[in-house]
């Protein structure tokens, strides 16, 4: 399947840039799908593949392999207390966020508080652009 990317990438300008980038995202969506099928066999046979792999000392044909237990995780979301630092939270973000587009709506002032003190505004950062792809 290396191969067969490799080929479709060198292949650019034969094909074009869309149809090279089409092919491509159809070998993804194959992919996608084969990774599903391999995670579903191991979850599937998670105890079976770690009893297995101890017979061998936890090393099997180039791979070492280890049981790994699920982790703790922690909800707040039933806590009162969190609860209300949850809402404080979103109103303070709503306020800057409001702030923040005054100003780049040129309304200078709009991080000035009535006591006359320049609030902070948030910092704002981009995600890098890409292209999306959906099958129809």
């Amino acid at each position: 399947m290396k191969e067969t990317i490799e080929n479709l990438i060198l292949s650019v300008n034969d094909n074009g840039v869309l149809k090279t980038a089409i092919e491509l995202q159809k070998l993804s969506d194959e992919l996608s799908e084969l990774l599903n099928l391999i995670k579903m066999f191991n979850e599937e046979h998670l105890e079976e593949i770690s009893q297995e792999s101890e017979d061998y000392g936890g090393v099997f044909e180039g791979y070492e392999i280890k049981k790994r237990n699920g982790r703790k995780m922690i909800s707040y979301k039933n806590v009162p207390e969190w609860k209300e630092a949850e809402k404080n939270k979103k109103q303070i973000e709503a306020k800057y966020k409001a702030m923040l587009s005054a100003i780049e709506k040129g309304l200078g002032n709009a991080n000035i508080s009535e006591d006359g003190e320049v609030l902070e505004l948030p910092e704002v950062t981009y995600s890098k652009s890409g292209i999306s792809y959906k099958k129809i």
